[in-house]
């Protein structure tokens, strides 16, 4: 058999080539059905939603009351600054991490790499526990010579408050993870960009 009967014998069973009509034909059924479909899901929110709304044992006007209530607003604020607090804390020390992980230094490396193992591995609702209770474990915090004089000395309740527990417990958990993004993004950068830094006289702090 040539060549050319062969080629005549494979495109009778080819597929006809695909028409610019046939695409376009195709892109609207396409629309048209992820129309149909936004429709029917919307329609189905909706109806949930005025169901809900006409339902009187919801009692809105209750959950109306508990939404402004003081002790809500005063745990909102509270929300709002821990999280602010813990965005600073988290970046800081999880900067500080990542740092000693990339870090030449051996030990520095092994440290952070069981801070990073260990505060992810282990909830931070455990850790707000631990950092809550840590005065049944040491009753007073100081400041002392060895073999000598006590220099400075407090209670642990005084210093590890409520918020002072939740600040530890959340950010040194947060610091962990926040290291292993920052780690991560250092080396996704080049060597060769390193490099390019140093050639025009950037420091390593600048670099960085």
């Amino acid at each position: 058999m040539s060549d050319s009967t062969a080629n005549q014998g494979v495109a009778a069973f080819a597929p006809p080539p695909l028409q610019r009509d046939d695409a376009s034909r195709a892109g609207v059924r396409g629309k048209q059905r992820r129309m149909a479909i936004s429709l029917v899901i919307g329609a189905l929110l909706v109806w949930l939603i005025v169901r809900a709304i006409q339902n009187p044992r919801f009692e809105w006007d209750v959950v109306g009351q508990y939404f402004t209530a003081d002790a809500i607003m005063r745990g909102l604020g509270t929300s709002l600054y821990l999280t602010v607090v813990l965005f600073f804390f988290s970046v800081i020390l999880g900067t500080l991490l990542a740092v000693g992980r990339a870090s030449s230094y051996a030990p520095l490396r092994v440290f952070t790499w069981i801070y990073n193992w260990v505060f992810r591995a282990v909830p931070a609702l455990v850790q707000i526990v631990l950092w809550f209770n840590l005065a049944y474990l040491v009753p007073t915090l100081s400041l002392s010579i060895p073999f000598g004089p006590t220099l400075w000395e407090v209670p642990t309740n005084e210093v590890i408050s409520p918020f002072a527990a939740a600040v530890l417990g959340l950010g040194l958990c947060e610091a962990a993870y926040m290291a292993e993004i920052i780690r991560a993004g250092l080396a996704s950068v080049d060597r060769g960009q390193n490099d390019a830094a140093h050639a025009i006289g950037l420091t390593n702090r600048q670099t960085f």
